[in-house]
């Protein structure tokens, strides 16, 4: 059984494209102008070095496709509110 989201390494990046290496097998993924910059600030901003990666339509997840809903759920809305930069309880 192979698992359709995966965690990629990101292997190397092209001006539109990058190469991502999974456990089996690298993938060469051609991005739009949005994607890549969406990459840029991934890789720039949160310093990270992989992405989540769609196994079966081998694609590079940007959005939330896994249905995480927090963002939306009313009773988390505020809860940044008495949380200093560190995520500790002021």
């Amino acid at each position: 059984m192979s698992v359709k989201y995966e965690h990629v390494f990101i292997k190397e990046i092209g001006e539109n494209d990058l190469i991502v290496s999974t456990s089996k097998k690298d993938y060469h993924i051609l991005l739009s102008e949005e994607e890549m910059s969406d990459l840029q600030t991934l890789l720039i901003e949160e310093e990270v070095e992989y992405v989540l990666f769609d196994t079966e339509k081998e694609v590079v997840v940007f959005d939330d496709r896994l249905n995480m809903t927090e963002m939306e759920n009313e009773e988390l809305e505020n809860i940044h509110e008495g949380v200093n930069d560190e995520g500790m309880i002021d």
